[in-house]
This record gives C-alpha cells, sequence and structure tokens, in this order.
C-alpha cells in the first residue's frame, strides 16, 4: 500500500499537471481571440468604399434613345 508521502506527492504532481493543462489552455484561447480581432479587422477593411467619384446618371443621348424605344413600342 502506498505512503500518506507518496500520494501527497502523487496528488501534487497531478495538480501541477492540471495547472500547467489550464494555463496552455488560457494561452491558446488568447490566440484565438488575438486571430480573431485580426480576423474581424481583415473583414472590415475589406467592406471599405473605394474613393471614386463617378457620375452615374444616364447621358441624354441614352434617355432619348429610350424614348425613341418606348414611342415605338406604344405605336403599335
Amino acid at each position: 500500500m502506498a505512503s500518506k508521502e507518496q500520494i501527497q506527492k502523487a496528488l501534487d504532481e497531478l495538480w501541477t499537471k492540471y495547472g500547467n493543462t489550464l494555463s496552455m489552455l488560457s494561452d491558446a484561447l488568447d490566440k484565438i481571440d488575438t486571430q480573431q480581432s485580426k480576423i474581424n479587422k481583415l473583414e472590415s477593411d475589406l467592406d471599405v468604399e473605394p474613393d471614386i467619384e463617378l457620375d452615374l446618371s444616364t447621358p441624354a443621348a441614352i434617355e432619348q434613345l429610350e424614348k425613341t424605344v418606348l414611342n415605338r413600342h406604344e405605336e403599335k
């Protein structure tokens, strides 16, 4: 049978290993959080609109052609 000292030593070693495991888990969770923050930053950077000013209005010549086509369709 194991002595009290052997049992205590085994228990102390078990607590040490458990503490090390918890520490590694904590480090891994910190790394995951850091990576998630980086991913969120990259995703938000991708959603940035470019600084380009464009005239999206319909040109007058196109508007006139559209009216001509619509008028032809209505005449039939």
